[in-house]
């Protein structure tokens, strides 16, 4: 397994970008840290083309 590194922008560095509102960035930090923890299953699927 690979390393994954997320860097990202506080919210006065992009006010117009709603992705990185404290809200979601509290939520992304949660979810890495279930997948360090291993409580998150992730699992491997296929690729849905966009046509």
């Amino acid at each position: 397994m690979s390393e994954v590194s997320i860097n990202i922008k506080m919210d006065e560095e992009l006010p117009g970008d709603p992705f990185y509102r404290a809200v979601n960035i509290t939520r992304l930090e949660r979810v890495v840290n279930a997948i360090r923890s291993g409580k998150a299953v992730l699992t491997e699927h296929e690729l849905i083309d966009a046509d």
